[in-house]
């Protein structure tokens, strides 16, 4: 089968989703994947498969627009990588803009192809719902062959913003690569800090909707409350990078928060950890959660949105309101200094990241949706 995907190039868990997705896809020998989009996806520079490819999309300015049309170039470019390559399955990481863009690309092109739809969060909590957006957020699902959500939660959501049928939308979790995110890779850890300094960690895009500032605020009062040297280490980059620098000095922690940017080699980094720290305001999955479980590092996340579905509270990892320091400071101390919970969660953890949500189960349901 020949798979066209439309997905983000940048950090964050849709573009990682849909490049491992692809990739794996990919690997069974059974498929064709044809990444689609400005530029290739997070990841795809660590891909030497052969039966992978990128079709960069092209911009052109046009005087009489404000901004360069992007939807309908990549509608129009589709369509011709459609062609041209016999593409049966377009699926779609986002409702806006590439599912409307490959319902407008599967009307232009000479081939019939089936679209699929994966909902994962932000195009329907912030684009989907706002007023402008919605009519033609309904429109795009209502019009693909399938459409999936990474969570029952979204599924919910989608259902109660749009008011779409429920039976139209498909709860298809996401994995995490066994390759690149398990234990054993602390045998191979690029760091090599301190053995008797506790490393804290958190991995995001750093929007407001991770609550970057908690993540300092936690690290700041468990930092405070437990016997052991800490250390925070930052992953990734965003908006609120600077903020969270300004709340550091602040705080007089300065020294101890290393912002280590984007990175790609991610599984090595967590392995070094000894916490990892997801308070997020809202999460339609968390899959940088199920990336440190894999890993082996103890997770305290946000009670929120999907996340629930993802970790079971005191079981395989902590869960505490959004927004609640004074709780999430006892449960993130307790993970550090109790010994015999933090290995069990871990254990937990990892069965729950390779049995709950595994890689052959997803593709096999992504497979079956594919063919129809």
């Amino acid at each position: 089968m020949n798979i066209a995907i439309l997905c983000y190039h940048r950090l964050g868990g849709s573009g990682i989703l849909a490049h491992d997705l692809g990739a794996a896809l990919a690997k069974t020998g059974r498929h064709s994947v044809h990444f689609v989009g400005l530029e290739p996806p997070f990841r795809y520079l660590d891909n030497d498969n052969e039966n992978v490819w990128f079709h960069k999309i092209e911009l052109k300015e046009y005087p009489v627009f404000v901004y360069p049309p992007y939807t309908l170039s990549l509608a129009s470019q589709l369509a011709s990588i459609i062609d041209n390559n016999d593409i049966d399955v377009v699926h779609s990481h986002y409702a806006i803009p590439h599912a409307v863009a490959a319902i407008l690309a599967g009307n232009i092109a000479k081939r019939k192809i089936r679209t699929v739809t994966t909902l994962h969060g932000t195009d329907i909590t912030l684009i989907g719902s706002h007023p402008t957006f919605k009519n033609i957020t309904r429109y795009t699902i209502e019009e693909s062959d399938v459409v999936t959500a990474v969570s029952s939660f979204l599924k919910d959501r989608t259902q109660e913003v749009l008011g779409i049928n429920g039976d139209k939308i498909e709860v298809v979790y996401n994995f995490v690569d066994r390759d690149c995110f398990n234990p054993d890779l602390k045998y191979w850890c690029c760091h090599k800090p301190d053995p008797n300094r506790k490393i804290i960690a958190h991995a995001s895009n750093l929007r407001p909707v991770k609550a970057p500032l908690d993540v300092i605020k936690l690290f700041a009062a468990i930092s405070k409350a437990t016997s052991f040297e800490t250390e925070l280490w930052v992953i990734g980059d965003g908006p609120m990078q600077s903020k969270m620098m300004d709340l550091c000095r602040e705080l007089k922690i300065k020294g101890k928060v290393k912002f280590l940017g984007v990175r790609t080699d991610l599984g090595r980094i967590l392995t070094c950890c000894d916490l990892f720290l997801l308070p997020s305001k809202e999460e339609s999955f968390g899959l940088a959660a199920l990336e440190a479980m894999a890993c082996g590092v103890p997770v305290l996340a946000s009670r929120a949105g999907g996340l629930p579905e993802v970790i079971k509270h005191d079981v395989s990892g902590c869960l505490m309101n959004v927004g609640d320091i004074e709780t999430g400071t006892i449960l993130g101390k307790r993970l550090l200094e109790d010994q015999g919970f933090c290995d069990s969660v871990i254990n937990e953890g990892i069965r729950t990241a390779f049995e709950g949500f595994r890689q052959a189960d997803v593709l096999k349901s992504y497979e079956a949706l594919y063919r129809g």
